[in-house]
Formats: structure tokens, sequence, C-alpha cells
């Protein structure tokens, strides 16, 4: 016998996406559809778990979240990946990114990979250092 969808692992972060991307109550909706952000398949299920399975596999654990990695880019296949809750919250777009080289990362990311205090890069971003020369 088939579970019901609402047992499904996918199917309260199916339901939290259709209010983000649906729902002008929501409180995420500010973040989702008010952007014009869409999810592919938001009106079938099955098909939804199909994408997002094909896309990126299996939920690897309850503590995993679908994100989008591109922020103003839809939920769709080539777009979407399993993330930490730390992983979310370093890519919110409240945070300040700064771009080295190819790759931009959020400040967060940018301490953590090179030793240096949070505060002390944020105040050194504020008073107008870029690139690299925040984190010296």
């Amino acid at each position: 016998m088939k579970k019901p969808i609402s047992k499904h692992e996918l199917f309260r972060r199916w339901t939290g996406i259709r209010q983000a991307t649906l729902n002008p109550d929501s409180p995420d909706y500010k973040w989702c559809g008010a952007l014009g952000i869409k999810c592919r398949h938001i009106d079938d299920f099955e098909k939804f778990v199909d994408m997002v399975e094909d896309d990126i596999g299996p939920l690897p654990s309850e503590e995993h979240k679908l994100h989008r990695i591109d922020l103003y880019d839809d939920y769709k296949p080539g777009n979407l990946k399993w993330a930490t809750a730390s992983e979310v919250t370093k890519d919110q777009r409240k945070n300040i990114f700064i771009t080295i080289g190819k790759k931009r990362r959020s400040l967060k990311a940018w301490c953590e990979h090179y030793g240096i205090g949070y505060w002390r890069a944020f105040r050194r971003y504020k008073k107008g250092y870029t690139g690299k020369a925040v984190f010296q």
C-alpha cells in the first residue's frame, strides 16, 4: 500500500514552497512570489517529487532543506540543491556578498575560509575595503 502524500518526506517542503510562491499572506511570499519566483510542477506533487529527485536526488536527511542556488531564479532543475540550515543562512539575500576572483560568497563564508573574525571583516567592509583586502 502506498503511503499518503501528506506522509511523504517532501510534502512539507512542497507546501512551504506553494505558500511562498502563491500566497500573498505568507510571510515568505515577499522573498518568492512577490519577486516573480515560480516553482515548476507546483500544482502536481508527484511531478514535483520526480523533478527534485531527478535533479538532485533523494532527501539526504530531515535536516536538509530544498534550496535555490540562485535566489533570484525559480525552483527548477539546475537551480536546486539540498542544504542544511547553516548553508541556507549563508545564502540569504540580507547577507553581504563579496566576490574574489570568480567566487562569490557571503562575508561569513569568506571569514571562515580566511580564518578572520566576522566583525573585524565587517568593519573593514563598511570602511570601503573590497575583495581580498577585507580579510587582510
